[in-house]
């Protein structure tokens, strides 16, 4: 979901449109048809519109996605969300496969698109993109990236190598080098961030903060380096050593330096900013048995630092 109705980067509201949601409890049993005519009431859908609901899987009964043509009990719980915008897809074809080796996968994630459906779609997501790209319904990532961030994810088709996979990410054993563009730019080329990450309250959002002060889990640790600056702005190579939720993102805007169009933790959006949280899983390298495995994927265009220049 999205929250409240802060300004938004035109490409939010094309990707990412924002969902509507009614909640409500039937009072009494309903058969199929009357059950639909009274939730496209209640949400003020016509029948394409609610046709749409029901073909992304954005209606919810007790927590679950109802077969159409079922009848509903007294007492079931509805949830519906709907777009208030068709979402656009993202083009998704054997180009963002970067590398293919028996049951792994590296795969280049176009920003926008999230790993997994959502309560709103069943249908938008990147493991529905890549079972189709890959022609074969068992891959599955084996990392995450947020719905802004693009770059290297990997899939593993059996459920061995997906365990396997997990193991070394848990062990911290997975070099990840991440691109980001901050600003404003920092005082030093080199720098590191450190120390408890905590969760803290927002209406609509996992949000997390940094204790540095803390010495209990769960510890973080981050380092920097600058590899390119203009114009206030830096390029920066980002190496987690730890995995925490949106580790990154908290680290540079606790240094003062917010990724740009991290609307998050960073100063929101503003006509003619960054068009999203400017983020990019830019290589992963791992062993894996006996072999040295690397992979990146390329800078987007709206990563890609200016020509000349500071």
């Amino acid at each position: 979901m999205t929250d409240g109705l802060a300004p938004r980067p035109p490409d939010a509201d094309r990707f990412d449109p924002r969902v509507r949601v009614e909640r409500w409890t039937l009072g009494a049993p309903r058969c199929w048809d009357h059950f639909a005519a009274e939730a496209r009431a209640r949400a003020g859908l016509d029948p394409a519109a609610w046709e749409r609901v029901l073909w992304h899987g954005g209606l919810w009964v007790d927590r679950r996605r109802p077969r159409p043509g079922e009848p509903l009990p007294a007492g079931a719980e509805v949830a519906l969300y709907a777009f208030t915008a068709e979402p656009e897809t993202r083009p998704f074809g054997p180009e963002r496969v970067l590398a293919l080796d028996g049951d792994l996968a590296a795969l280049d994630k176009p920003a926008w698109l999230p790993m997994h459906g959502t309560r709103a779609s069943a249908r938008i997501g990147l493991e529905e993109a890549a079972r189709e790209a890959l022609g074969d319904p068992g891959w599955r990532a084996v990392h995450r990236l947020d719905r802004q961030t693009s770059g290297v994810v990997l899939f593993a088709r059996t459920g061995t190598l997906a365990a396997r996979l997990h193991r070394l990410f848990r062990a911290r054993r997975v070099g990840k080098t991440y691109r980001a563009v901050v600003e404003p730019a920092p005082a030093t080329d080199r720098f590191t961030v450190a120390g408890r990450m905590v969760r803290v309250s927002h209406p609509s959002h996992a949000r997390f903060a940094l204790d540095p002060t803390g010495e209990a889990e769960p510890h973080s640790e981050s380092r920097f380096e600058v590899v390119r600056r203009s114009e206030g702005r830096a390029w920066l190579d980002c190496r987690p050593i730890t995995g925490r939720t949106h580790q990154l993102r908290v680290h540079l805007a606790h240094a003062g330096h917010p990724i740009a169009g991290d609307a998050l933790y960073g100063h929101g959006w503003r006509p003619g900013g960054a068009p999203r949280c400017l983020l990019h899983a830019h290589r992963l390298a791992l062993r894996l048995g006996a072999r040295d495995l690397g992979f990146e994927a390329p800078l987007p265009p709206e990563m890609a630092a200016p020509v000349g220049g500071g």
